[in-house]
């Protein structure tokens, strides 16, 4: 089944509860996003073709990371999860929330032991909507973390804040909505840096990443 990648490291430390992992960052995003001018060269393959190159590196590695800004939009990533883990690797996937019902399909199926998800804006819908320029996101987003609400696994909420559309007072009470949704794992904020536009952040380059810190010193 054919996908469509941005790049892959196959040696990455930090993404993965600290262990030497590979990262995929798979095409396909819902949002148009202010601070996004894209990502760059997009190359084509299959799940298959991918699975076996991580199944190559397996003796360097053996967790995968599977991201990008929404994985699950590509028919392609659930067949790569099962490839995966049909291989015994351990898996992490990164996602925006904005595919509930592929989310709550593959935790059903317990092909990933971790779950981040990135919020990119305040939880209503107006303000979700003039960050990500996306009229159903938050409603999408609100599905994923029942979603994750009611999953055994491993997963926690990370966000990208954007002064002045999410801002630190906008956080407090993201925050306090997802840990009455019974999410007590949330990770790092980062910063968009408005003096390096054009560049994803949702995909990990280091530019506009002013900082990085747990929401609880916010």
């Amino acid at each position: 089944m054919r996908l469509e990648y941005y790049r892959i490291e196959y040696l990455s430390t930090g993404c993965f509860s600290g262990l030497p992992c590979s990262v995929l960052r798979l095409s396909g995003c819902p949002y148009s996003c202010f601070y996004c001018a894209g990502v760059g060269e997009v190359s084509r393959t299959t799940a298959e073709s991918l699975a076996e190159q991580f199944r190559e590196g397996a003796a360097l590695v053996d967790a995968v990371v599977v991201g990008g800004c929404e994985p699950l939009m590509q028919r392609g990533t659930l067949r790569l999860l099962e490839l995966l883990h049909g291989d015994g690797l351990r898996i992490k996937l990164c996602t925006s929330g904005h595919r509930p019902g592929a989310l709550e399909k593959v935790v059903a199926s317990e092909l990933v032991e971790e779950v981040e998800l990135c919020l990119r804006g305040p939880l209503d819908s107006e303000g979700y909507f003039r960050v990500t320029g996306c009229e159903e996101a938050v409603d999408r987003v609100f599905e994923s973390l029942e979603v994750l609400s009611s999953w055994r696994g491993h997963s926690r909420v990370t966000a990208i804040l954007a002064p002045p559309h999410f801002a630190v007072q906008d956080l407090r009470e993201v925050l306090h909505m997802v840990r009455r949704l019974g999410i007590e794992n949330t990770g790092a904020v980062h910063w968009w840096d408005a003096s390096h536009p054009g560049v994803a952040p949702a995909l990990g380059e280091a530019a506009p990443v002013q900082r990085a810190v747990p929401w609880e010193v916010v």
